[in-house]
């Protein structure tokens, strides 16, 4: 719908403008993580064609596949559904 949202703006007291644009969700497991195999199994289920199924559905389209800016910190069980971004 970024589409949509384009045709939306605000311009602030000094002038500027920005657009509407589709918001992006970022996802994590924390280091200290009590769970951390169950947070690897629940990003495995985003990542799976049932997950992106379910995303579409709810009007949250997924980037896929995701984004990070340093691949080492992925767990090795999604590494194949992530792409590094540049420095």
């Amino acid at each position: 719908m970024s589409n949509i949202y384009a045709t939306v703006n605000i311009t602030l007291d000094d002038g500027t403008t920005f657009f509407g644009e589709p918001i992006l969700y970022g996802l994590t497991i924390p280091k200290n993580a009590e769970e951390y195999e169950l947070a690897t199994e629940f990003l495995r289920l985003l990542f799976s064609d049932v997950g992106m199924k379910i995303l579409y559905e709810l009007g949250q389209p997924p980037v896929n596949p995701g984004i990070t800016n340093d691949i080492q910190k992925v767990p090795l069980s999604i590494k194949d559904n992530v792409t590094q971004t540049s420095p």
